[in-house]
């Protein structure tokens, strides 16, 4: 299968996420695709809980930083089921949190 033809096609529901993101950015690759095609094509891509989350962020500026934002917000879902259901409060700001960029590695 072309590069365009699978990423037309590939959906984030088959694998994990991280698997999913090296997979779309070799197909990224081999499709020739511009940044804001890819963009459309990843979101296309995702499910629909995490496609909702990303709808209540700024659209971050590039495919990278879609695929980190996504990849962030899967995480605390992830970690949201897998803890104990318990009552709780949670604030405006918590999910504001996670459409925030993440902040670059230091370098020494």
């Amino acid at each position: 299968m072309q590069g365009q033809e699978a990423l037309s096609v590939y959906e984030l529901y088959v694998k994990g996420l991280l698997q999913w993101h090296l997979d779309f950015c070799v197909l990224a690759v081999e499709s020739g695709w511009n940044d804001k095609a890819l963009r459309g094509v990843c979101v296309k891509g995702l499910g629909k809980e995490l496609k909702d989350e990303l709808a209540a962020c700024d659209e971050p500026e590039n495919l990278e930083g879609l695929i980190a934002l996504a990849i962030r917000i899967d995480h605390r879902n992830r970690e949201r089921s897998s803890q104990p259901r318990a009552i709780s409060v949670t604030s405006p700001s918590s999910h504001s949190m996670l459409c925030q960029p993440s902040p670059a590695p230091s370098q020494n």
